[in-house]
């Protein structure tokens, strides 16, 4: 399996994956028009994505990836730690094997459909794939990876690139073609910040969490209020992704903190 380092390295296993692939069973196509040919345009042109989120790959899991939630950047929210396969069409589900453990990637998912359980049976222990699960499918650029604090892909031109976070999350790419499931707004004020900031909005908050613009948490409260202030003394100045969380939504919203 090629690593998932260099554009081009991507782009080859692409290729591959859509000339053919072997089960346990027989040989079947893995034929696949790719969707989009950067990140951005996949995100615009699959209606399906239901999340972006910043995973960090712990570990094998059989022919898919276990991965820890870093942050979600777009979409619903996601559990800590969850599975993640290969492509939806359930022919391409070695799709994702070849990241390595710790790293660090940007993933643009939906819902696991279980069709692997049905071509997979023979080669593997039955019913790996839960409905709890995700996909991510390579028809397409679903996928970046996170090196020193920069975002790397081919990001929003057909070509490799490099991106600070900062300029990554405000693509509107992100902001436009992946709607949250949540129709309350939030008061961030002030912000840009400096060591007080306070968020309010129309339903009680369940929990506060800080990112930074690498995927660290930095900064977690838990309350029950509609509005609640955070410190931020022990915080230093720049970007930082806010999560809000409400009994049934999340949302996302850039801080910044200036001195």
């Amino acid at each position: 399996m090629l690593p998932f380092k260099k554009s081009s390295a991507l782009k080859y296993f692409l290729i591959f994956c859509s000339v053919i692939f072997y089960t346990a069973q027989s040989a079947v196509a893995c034929s696949c028009f790719p969707i989009g040919q950067n990140f951005c345009e996949t995100l615009q042109n699959d209606p399906s994505i239901d999340n972006v989120v910043m995973v960090e790959k712990i570990g094998n899991y059989y022919y898919g990836m276990r991965v820890r939630r870093l942050t979600l950047i777009a979409g619903n929210l996601v559990p800590d730690t969850f599975l993640v396969w290969g492509d939806n069409g359930a022919l391409c589900r070695i799709g994702v094997t070849g990241f390595s453990n710790g790293d660090t990637l940007i993933l643009a998912m939906n819902k696991c459909d279980t069709l692997g359980n049905f071509i997979w049976n023979q080669s593997y222990p039955p019913d790996l794939e839960s409905t709890s699960d995700y996909h991510v499918s390579v028809c397409g650029y679903y996928a970046l990876q996170v090196v020193n604090g920069q975002v790397v892909g081919d990001i929003n031109t057909p070509f490799y690139q490099t991106m600070n976070m900062s300029n990554f999350l405000s693509l509107s790419c992100l902001l436009l073609s992946i709607p949250e499931q949540n129709n309350t707004s939030w008061n961030i004020f002030p912000n840009p910040a400096t060591n007080t900031v306070t968020i309010s909005g129309k339903k009680p908050i369940t929990n506060l969490i800080i990112y930074s613009m690498t995927g660290q948490l930095v900064l977690s409260r838990n309350t029950s209020m509609i509005s609640h202030s955070l410190d931020l003394s022990g915080l230093d100045m720049g970007y930082y992704i806010i999560e809000i969380q409400t009994a049934d939504f999340v949302s996302r919203e850039k801080l910044i903190i200036e001195r």
